[in-house]
């Protein structure tokens, strides 16, 4: 998506179109890059810094000691708010015509 045309560039809220740069494929791509050599890099340092647990089952035996630990933790609980979102979306879920009966296929 390039930058807005004039007639859409009205639909736009002016607050937002400080930020139509985000929408170009390249800066999409570059960010998408950007991030995750970020990633990488942070989990790559993760095998060299010294923990200091909080949890200890055992001496010396802690699970967060494990490399990685935190982001796959982190990553697991992400899923898990998806999943219990989905749940909750066919729980809590509404007809389209809930507040308004009558209108029906308009």
């Amino acid at each position: 998506m390039s930058a807005p045309t004039p007639e859409q560039d009205d639909l736009i809220h002016p607050l937002a179109k400080a930020l139509t740069w985000t929408e170009m494929p390249t800066v999409r791509n570059a960010m998408f890059f950007v991030f995750g050599i970020i990633t990488l890099g942070l989990a790559a340092v993760d095998f060299f810094i010294h923990r200091h647990e909080i949890f200890h089952s055992e001496p010396g035996q802690t699970i967060e000691a494990i490399p990685g630990f935190y982001a796959w933790m982190g990553f697991l609980s992400f899923v898990a708010a998806v999943f219990i979102g989905w749940g909750l979306r066919f729980l809590i879920m509404r007809p389209e015509t809930y507040y308004n009966p009558e209108a029906g296929d308009e």
